[in-house]
């Protein structure tokens, strides 16, 4: 990668502990640590209260040892509180963002959403050229902007559309959202060919076939194939287990076809024990 990882990386999605209980962290980390390159912290997923993605990418940077890439949402705060995050991030180290949305605030909160993740990654662009809304900053930031995108069956054009215009707004590295077959990540790369950014592939096992059956239905842009949804429902006290083994299965297809080639790495979303499948993706992509 461009961004400071290495080729083929292998990161994991972590979400900050709901009761800020960070040793319980840092011992899941610390077992982890040898086979992964960084850990994309959220940003109070679901938009239920966590501690703050800057404030988690910062302890862990500095007690784990591991990099980290902190989600900024649209959702919390306005023009203001978001350049004023950004600063935050940048005084605590933290030089790897993800520009994202948010999911919705639950209630009682509110949320902002008062500019858009593409307004989001022009700020913070322009930070890193040392300026503001508010007018030049006495030192310019260095953040790696990366985005969220989409994959199929998502709209080709929507995909292209809204990930060009991330890439020329600032970003140079995406996280995909899950895939669950080698034609969806064909079509991925083949749709985004031309937007020059590092592409880091999702992949997400399912906890519980209820969390399948949710995703499959509620969630825009996320298809899983019917063999597979047939399987999980045939072995319902294995889920988990279908879930890695499809994902496995993906990436070794996705390596013999060549697509690996097209992309900078991938990034996991897990439930669970994560050792065995990671220390299997970055044994794997080594050769």
């Amino acid at each position: 990668m461009n961004n400071g990882f290495p080729a083929k990386t292998v990161s994991l999605e972590i979400n900050p502990p709901v009761d800020a209980d960070f040793e319980k962290l840092k011992k899941r980390i610390d077992s982890i640590a040898g086979f992964i390159d960084f850990v994309n912290v959220t940003s109070c997923p679901m938009g239920k209260l966590r501690p703050s993605a800057v404030a988690s990418a910062y302890f862990i940077q500095n007690r784990c040892g591991v990099k980290t890439v902190a989600n900024i949402t649209c959702r919390d705060s306005n023009l203001l509180g978001l350049a004023s995050e950004l600063l935050g991030a940048d005084l605590l180290g933290i030089k790897n963002i993800l520009a994202v949305t948010g999911d919705p605030a639950q209630e009682p909160s509110d949320s902002v959403f008062q500019s858009d993740v593409f307004e989001l990654i022009k700020l913070a662009a322009d930070m890193n050229r040392g300026e503001t809304f508010a007018g030049k900053i006495a030192r310019k930031t260095s953040f790696k902007i990366g985005c969220a995108t989409l994959v199929p069956p998502s709209s080709p054009g929507g995909i292209y559309r809204r990930l060009m215009r991330k890439r020329d707004a600032g970003a140079s590295f995406c996280i995909t959202q899950p895939v669950y077959s080698v034609d969806s990540l064909e079509k991925f790369l083949k749709i985004t060919e031309s937007v020059k950014m590092d592409k880091i592939i999702g992949f997400m096992p399912f906890a519980s076939l209820r969390m399948a059956r949710y995703i499959d239905k509620n969630v825009p842009g996320i298809n899983i194939p019917h063999n597979l949804m047939r399987q999980l429902e045939q072995d319902r006290e294995n889920v988990h287990k279908i879930g890695i083994v499809h994902i496995k299965k993906i990436i070794s297809e996705a390596k013999k076809k060549g697509l690996l080639e097209g992309i900078s790495g991938v990034h996991f979303m897990l439930y669970g024990n994560d050792t065995e499948l990671l220390s299997w993706a970055k044994n794997f992509l080594k050769d």
